[in-house]
């Protein structure tokens, strides 16, 4: 027969080890720390003065930034024996071929890894740059410009983002005020327009664009009216149709947008408004509804001054805001119910640095790291992705809800 004794001394045997694990964490036990800085000028390091854009490639080897001062888009390998970004190259406008890069303002990534997309506010342009992983270096295929050959709705190229199945490439270009669709022919990798959307003078001034998973719905921010605006695309006839537009107080200004994994929650930041805005799908009209709003220095939110850009973890476990004057990034648990604010990443705080104007950011594929581009500091900062214990009812005195989770 079991020992009671022994069988009653087993559960908290198991709680007083899990209760010495959360003791034995920090008081200010982080999500985040610092793992390197890579700046501009140091260490043979190119094409980062002024950097504004950041992205992952999806095999996570590379990391790539666009710079509006140096003109150029720089690549590093990610060495994961050392933990560190690797310098590979910089390839600057009107050097070595390269032209178009005037204004760099966005950088994406194909789903195949195949090519890099960059946009151009200042010379009114997309380029496409093939990526040799053997090589580990970029070369310039294409450049389309406004006004050029046919091409139009790139004046002042401000964001781009490329289709799940990398069959499509969408430009948001806040001087034409409009949503350009250009499709990639699989075998000869050319870009075609197909489609130019205003919505009426809605997407005025857009900031970001972003795709839902299946390709199907566009979502565009407008920084000028604050408007959010929505668009469905018909594969049938490789068209897009404006669907609807919705806006609050706390969306004028509005930087960038980031859609969950399974498209019921949409997060909009404003560097205007200091804020992050949470809507959520609902089924009857007007089908996104206001959830949350974070603001900076309310309820000891911090870090939303100039909120720039924002993230989610692949997971979608957490989301990340980069704060330009702040010179931060605030981080915030994606719980079944909303989000929930949890702390900070400042720029010369507890030995962090690079994130002076942290102007946008990634977060790799393996959810290790969050790349920042600090554009101030003209550097990308890499945060490395802390493990957390969560014990959700801790507070409480109760053990029974807990998880090791990596976000």
């Amino acid at each position: 027969m079991q020992d009671s004794s022994k069988a009653a001394s087993a559960p908290r045997f198991v709680r007083l080890v899990l209760l010495g694990l959360v003791c034995a964490l920090p008081v200010a036990a982080s999500f985040l720390d610092l793992a390197q800085v890579v700046r501009d000028g140091v260490g043979g390091v190119d094409g980062l003065d002024g950097v504004s854009s950041v992205a992952v490639s999806p095999d996570g080897i590379n990391v790539y930034a666009v710079a509006n001062v140096d003109q150029s888009i720089a690549a590093f390998r990610r060495d994961v024996t050392a933990d560190a970004l690797v310098f590979l190259e910089a390839l600057k406008d009107d050097q070595g071929g390269v032209f178009g890069l005037l204004g760099a303002s966005d950088v994406a990534v194909s789903p195949d890894g195949a090519y890099v997309f960059v946009t151009a506010a200042v010379d009114d342009t997309l380029l496409a740059f093939r990526r040799d992983v053997t090589q580990e270096s970029l070369s310039l295929e294409t450049v389309l410009a406004d006004n050029v050959g046919g091409v139009f709705g790139l004046d002042g190229a401000t964001s781009v983002a490329v289709a799940p199945d990398g069959g499509h490439v969408f430009v948001a270009s806040a001087i034409d005020d409009a949503l350009t669709v250009f499709a990639r022919d699989a075998s000869t990798d050319d870009l075609t327009l197909v489609d130019f959307e205003q919505a009426g003078g809605l997407v005025e001034g857009p900031s970001s664009v972003a795709v839902r998973g299946d390709g199907e719905r566009l979502f565009v921010a407008s920084r000028d009216a604050g408007w959010i605006s929505i668009f469905s695309r018909d594969p049938t006839i490789d068209d897009i149709v404006y669907d609807l537009s919705f806006r609050r107080p706390s969306t004028q200004g509005a930087s960038d947008l980031a859609l969950s994994g399974d498209a019921q929650r949409l997060y909009v930041t404003s560097a205007e408004t200091d804020t992050l805005t949470v809507f959520r799908a609902i089924t009857q009209p007007p089908f996104w509804a206001f959830d949350q709003l974070f603001t900076d220095g309310q309820d000891g939110v911090d870090g939303l001054d100039g909120a720039s850009a924002v993230a989610l973890s692949p997971s979608g476990g957490l989301l990340f805001v980069a704060g330009s004057i702040d010179d931060g990034v605030a981080i915030f648990r994606v719980l079944p119910d909303g989000l929930e604010y949890v702390q900070t990443v400042l720029d010369g705080v507890d030995g962090v640095d690079g994130l002076d104007g942290a102007l946008a950011l990634a977060v790799s594929p393996d959810a290790l790291h969050v790349y920042v581009a600090g554009s101030e500091d003209d550097a990308i900062t890499g945060l490395r992705l802390l493990e957390i214990l969560f014990f959700d009812d801790f507070e409480s005195g109760g053990l029974g809800a807990w998880s090791a989770t990596i976000p």
